[in-house]
């Protein structure tokens, strides 16, 4: 049994931003001699700062020297007479050269020294070949899958950044240059967290913004500055079908999208619906033409537009098999062209939008039908990158690219995956989810192989290709599946380091309470926690972690009681096919862990008692 006070990871950074800083103000540090700090914000290990004064005013350039030709890192500063340089791409297990140039002409070489790459995922990329003159100054980002981390690669397959938490889902610029990435902090099963996170490559937290049905899958920065994130309403019969509309400045939700709102959930359904995942958003995305979000509904292989004032859903893409005629007729495309090789997406994900309003997604691919009777299986299957036109005055839709068909099915990835768009016939697409057992094609998505009795047999790999004029210019094969892929210059601009503590925004809601059992006995009968149970509880910021070891089945619920009042929250103990969360795994008596994270946003507190199965416990602890 355990208690643990958990500082929020904004808490040790300002303690530790405090601590440089102070060092930093402290000394006389020159462009010869300056105060180097590495990984200073304590989870991007391959990230740094150097920092120093000078007499003048004056404009640094940074530049990484990169192994290889074409792989050196290069920014220039803004002048200042105060240097505090973040430095990007470092390699790991390696004494990195840093050079810094001055405008007047002054330069000095700093050596940073860095430690092995920490995680096996994906600790150098298989393959990567990159056309001359490709990918120079840029870097290629990764995310993780479940819980595995966040990498970027280099034209040579080198990793040269990496977080250390696993931070899930997408992450995408903002125009600030920052990342909004998902949370790392994992709220519910199967892979919802907390929220999004603003996040320097420094690793610096800048913002949290919580939500109180947790984050999945993806979010886009509006206009405005604005935040669309993917979430749920939690203790509901439905998941993955909501879209907040989040105040940049405050955190607090200023609109809600419910998906039931505005489609059938008993329509269009695919091979992998059912009644509780019935549309399965996974991206988010803004179309400002028509002021609209675009989502991408996997288990209904279907794209939509639903207007952000209006409040209309305004069109559907996808195949029509399924629908009523009343919404094929009113929200469909037809298609229109080289209809002999046009294809509807099938379980697709990562619906994005060019320059000139065409939809381009990573079409799956799974099970190809809607119809059992002629579903593929995924030997037979392919994935690919596509790209369409629409026309919404006249409804038409036409196919006119796409890439991956004719790779077959070594290029499918049965979940996840995406495509971006640089500009005509300049594309991304990552097959993130390849998935091998015993050397053949695995009928079984790679998410339920990563784990269990089935790991040493599968290889599991994430393949990234950038055409471009339609030629393969880039691609890399990493031996892990990676959720989705980006092209990135690692300095924004105007790049900068905000001081100061970060922030965490918005709410994680309230907790659902339950009845208290029926059968509890007295508080006062209560006996200590006995030592098989392993209890523990964590005290973060907002919430408790609280878990121990039961059977599953049990009858569960965790009490606190105050002040002559009792807040009673059930525990399910039910073993989750898919979670994010690690935990150590069965033991010999049959039982394991599980869990439950109670918000401090309507919990009182106070004694904590466990009842299981008709007996109570006193854990000993009060919060």
């Amino acid at each position: 049994m355990g208690y643990n006070k958990v500082p929020h990871l904004i808490e040790v950074q300002y303690e530790a931003e405090q601590e440089f800083l102070k060092q930093f103000n402290q000394g006389e540090y020159t462009l010869e001699n300056p105060l180097v700090v590495l990984n200073p914000y304590k989870i991007c290990p391959l990230s740094a700062l150097v920092m120093f004064r000078t007499e003048e005013e004056c404009r640094p350039c940074l530049k990484v020297k990169g192994k290889y030709a074409g792989t050196d890192l290069t920014h220039q500063f803004g002048a200042a007479r105060e240097h505090i340089l973040p430095v990007y791409g470092l390699y790991a297990d390696y004494k990195n050269t840093v050079t810094i140039t001055l405008d007047n002409g002054e330069c000095a070489d700093v050596t940073i020294e860095t430690a092995p790459y920490k995680f096996h995922e994906a600790a150098r990329a298989l393959l990567s070949r990159c056309e001359e003159g490709y990918l120079d100054n840029e870097l290629i980002f990764m995310m993780g899958q479940l819980n595995s981390r966040n990498v970027a690669y280099d034209r040579m397959g080198e990793i040269r950044w990496y977080t250390t938490e696993p931070f899930a889902f997408a992450s995408k610029r903002l125009r600030n240059g920052n990342l909004l990435t998902g949370s790392f902090r994992f709220m519910s099963n199967p892979y919802m967290t907390t929220g999004v996170m603003e996040m320097s490559l420094t690793g610096k937290i800048l913002k949290e913004y919580r939500i109180p049905g947790g984050y999945h899958h993806d979010q886009c920065e509006l206009p405005n500055g604005d935040l669309l994130i993917g979430t749920q309403v939690l203790e509901t019969a439905t998941k993955e079908d909501v879209v907040v509309w989040v105040d940049r400045k405050s955190g607090e939700v200023k609109k809600v999208f419910d998906l039931k709102d505005y489609l059938p959930v008993k329509e269009g359904r695919s091979g992998h619906s059912s009644d509780y995942d019935w549309f399965h958003n996974n991206s988010v995305c803004y179309d400002p033409a028509s002021d609209s979000i675009i989502l991408s509904g996997r288990h209904q292989s279907a794209i939509i537009s639903i207007g952000l004032h209006d409040n209309k859903l305004h069109w559907i893409l996808g195949s029509p098999e399924g629908w009523s005629k009343e919404i094929v007729d009113r929200y469909f495309f037809t298609p229109v062209g080289d209809t002999e090789h046009f294809e509807w997406p099938s379980e697709q994900h990562s619906a994005v939008l060019t320059d000139d309003g065409d939809i381009m997604c990573f079409d799956n691919g799974d099970y190809r039908s809607k119809d059992p009777a002629h579903f593929l299986k995924h030997r037979d299957s392919y994935s690919r990158g596509v790209r369409y036109h629409i026309d919404t005055d006249k409804m038409e839709i036409e196919q006119v690219w796409q890439y991956g068909k004719e790779r077959g099915p070594e290029f499918y990835s049965g979940y996840i995956g995406g495509v971006e768009y640089y500009g005509p016939d300049h594309y991304m697409i990552h097959s993130g989810g390849i998935a091998f057992l015993n050397g053949e094609v695995s009928e079984l998505l790679g998410s339920r192989l990563g784990r269990g009795p089935m790991k040493d047999k599968a290889t599991l790999t994430s393949v990234t290709v950038i055409v471009k004029d339609g030629k393969v210019v880039y691609e890399c094969l990493v031996p892990a599946n990676m959720y989705r892929a980006l092209k990135l210059h690692p300095y924004n601009e105007e790049e900068y380091l905000p001081l100061g503590k970060g922030e965490i925004l918005g709410s994680l809601g309230v907790s659902a309470e339950s009845a208290l059992p029926e059968n509890m006995p007295a508080l006062e009968t209560a006996v200590a926690v006995p030592e098989e149970m392993e209890l523990y509880v964590g005290d973060d910021t907002d919430r408790y972690d609280v878990y121990g070891r039961f059977a599953e089945g049990d009858a569960v619920s965790f009490i606190f009681c105050k002040d002559g009042k009792a807040q009673c929250y059930g525990l399910k103990t039910k073993v989750p096919p898919l979670t994010m969360k690690e935990m150590p795994a069965e033991k010999q008596d049959g039982k394991r862990w599980f869990w439950r994270y109670i918000h401090k946003e309507g919990c009182d507190g106070g004694k904590l008692y466990v009842y299981v199965n008709g007996s109570l416990y006193d854990s000993g602890i009060t919060l």
